[in-house]
């Protein structure tokens, strides 16, 4: 019963997500190429094919040496050449996937033990609020509505994985088959993000 609940307040966390990022960033699916964008978009030769996305072979692009970045507008030029919508919508679905991962990371810090007398039974919204907060704060606006920004978000997306993945890990039962083992590789391939989505 409990589990059910927990699991409908997921669903119904993650809707309202959904509907307060699309209420603040949907207007910004229109929005044009700008500045890096041209480049990284333009005169990028190796977004146009998927396998030699993962090196642009030049130094000047804004996604040189971020073979995760680049591969994702590869991605994006396989779907929609140079359409900017689609440019658009990764980035708005990273940045949900970015407020999940928060969403995630918040609730199950409420519910550990330490925490779980005080917060444990508003948990769920105290991270559904912070998690809103965070994806639609101004702040965002770069991340979100310039399309080469994604770099930026691609990294606080994989530090948050490496962090959830991580609390995943700590709190999972250890027996010898034990099921927090799923957990840790996840967090060891997420620490090594740094080659793939490296910050500036």
């Amino acid at each position: 019963m409990m589990a059910r609940r927990a699991t409908g307040l997921t669903w119904v966390s993650g809707g309202l997500m959904v509907a307060a990022v699309l209420l603040a960033w949907g207007n910004s699916f229109s929005g044009s190429f700008v500045y890096d964008d041209v480049p990284a978009v333009f005169r990028n030769p190796s977004i146009h094919r998927l396998w030699s996305a993962f090196s642009t072979g030049r130094t000047d692009l804004t996604v040189s040496g971020r073979p995760l970045g680049n591969f994702s507008l590869a991605i994006n030029y396989a779907l929609n050449g140079t359409d900017v919508a689609g440019y658009h919508v990764l980035n708005f679905l990273i940045h949900l996937l970015a407020g999940a991962a928060l969403f995630g990371i918040v609730r199950r810090t409420l519910l550990r033990p330490a925490l779980q007398d005080r917060y444990g039974q508003s948990a769920p919204w105290l991270a559904l609020t912070v998690a809103v907060l965070w994806l639609v704060h101004p702040l965002q606006t770069e991340s979100v509505t310039y399309v080469i920004q994604r770099v930026e978000s691609l990294m606080g997306l994989c530090y948050l994985l490496t962090l959830y993945c991580f609390i995943r890990g700590a709190e999972s039962p250890r027996p010898a088959h034990g099921t927090s083992q799923r957990w840790w590789p996840a967090w060891a391939a997420w620490r090594a993000r740094r080659s793939w989505c490296p910050p500036r």
